[in-house]
């Protein structure tokens, strides 16, 4: 099999499995058609990986993480301010990495952990199968639970992540179903198939989105799945509340929080809800009808 690496370039651990991974694919007899790194201004490629990688690497503008004035731990603020002004940028970024995925020829993609990944397969939904390597990942079992110190910083990144895979089972099934609303019920065999899912886990996923009235289902003889509306009647907003739980970039954001004890003094707050309500604004505006019909482009991305 044939497989592209995106990597996020920001941290030496994601650059380490990527070397690691490739040595076990090629000793299997597989081939790593090429590599994609993340980059910014404030990072290079460090020698020991391009020394020890063997695929074709190329580069592109990915968001990163600045660090405080005083010291070198990461400044979440300055992070979010510098990387929303960079967007227009990214919006290139993930073209190219589109592109990339047509062209290369790959049968799967490895995404570890780049964040720009996760928006190219939401947004134009490439259909070489991605998976997602990461340790950051546990942070979504559901049985994980963030420390409690420094509450607002740990959701960030509990959304960060979520923010990674967004090329995820669940909103391909979603999209798969809007493609064929014409064909009536659809078993679930077919968009396995289509989609190169395993059917034993589309028939776990599937109850569920029944459930929150997303899917209406028939069983038995020429059963099958449909959307309960048009394509046009979803958000992707409503679908990845749904599946990942709330976008709140802080806990005290969240549907049902406890009242924080600092919100009368809070100095972040204001920004935080700012930024809440652009993530929220973005992906409301978008509906399912709009990701099976192409209707986005890179201009969407300012804001």
């Amino acid at each position: 099999m044939k497989f592209l690496f995106i990597v996020q370039g920001e941290g030496r651990g994601h650059l380490t499995q990527a070397i690691t991974l490739e040595n076990i694919l090629l000793r299997n007899g597989h081939e790593v058609v090429e590599i994609l790194v993340g980059k910014s201004e404030s990072r290079r490629l460090p020698g020991f990986f391009t020394r020890s990688i063997h695929a074709p690497v190329k580069q592109f503008l990915s968001p990163n993480f600045l660090p405080t004035p005083v010291n070198k731990r990461v400044s979440l603020p300055r992070s979010i301010a510098y990387n929303i002004l960079k967007l227009p940028e990214y919006g290139e970024s993930i073209r190219y990495i589109r592109s990339r995925i047509q062209e290369s020829g790959a049968d799967i993609v490895i995404n570890f952990y780049e964040l720009l990944t996760g928006l190219t397969y939401f947004l134009f939904r490439p259909r070489v199968p991605q998976v997602c390597i990461g340790h950051q990942y546990l942070f979504l079992h559901k049985d994980f639970h963030l420390p409690e110190v420094d509450r607002w910083s740990m959701s960030l990144l509990n959304l960060f992540t979520r923010l990674t895979s967004l090329g995820a089972t669940k909103r391909r099934v979603m999209i798969d179903l809007a493609e064929h609303a014409d064909d009536g019920y659809i078993p679930m065999k077919e968009v396995a198939q289509r989609q190169g899912i395993s059917l034993k886990y589309l028939e776990r996923i599937m109850p569920a989105l029944s459930k929150n009235n997303l899917v209406e289902g028939v069983h038995g003889k020429g059963g099958g799945y449909r959307l309960s509306r048009k394509p046009e009647d979803y958000t992707a907003g409503e679908i990845l509340r749904l599946v990942e739980g709330s976008l709140a970039p802080v806990a005290c954001l969240e549907c049902g929080a406890e009242p924080c004890s600092r919100q009368d003094t809070c100095k972040t707050i204001a920004m935080w809800k700012k930024f809440y309500d652009l993530v929220n604004g973005y992906f409301d505006h978008i509906t399912v009808a709009d990701l099976v019909y192409g209707n986005l482009n890179t201009e969407d991305f300012q804001f």
